[in-house]
């Protein structure tokens, strides 16, 4: 269960990147696989939301690797 989510919204050339790689080194800051998701960029319906999901299962995979390392 997540104790705090943050959602990082920013524009192209704002430092983003900068602030992505300072914080993916840190043992319990975690990230979905994908770096920009573009969640709503797109009209897609259900199936976007779906493939979402998708990517949250993943990523929980993901925080378990992590963790184990």
């Amino acid at each position: 269960m997540l104790e705090k989510l943050v959602i990082g919204a920013g524009a192209m050339k704002a430092g983003t990147t900068w602030l992505y790689k300072q914080l993916e080194v840190h043992p319990q800051v975690h990230f979905t696989p994908e770096k920009e998701l573009h969640y709503f960029s797109h009209n897609k319906g259900l199936g976007l939301k779906l493939a979402h999901s998708d990517r949250q299962k993943k990523l929980q995979l993901d925080r378990k690797k992590k963790n184990k390392a």
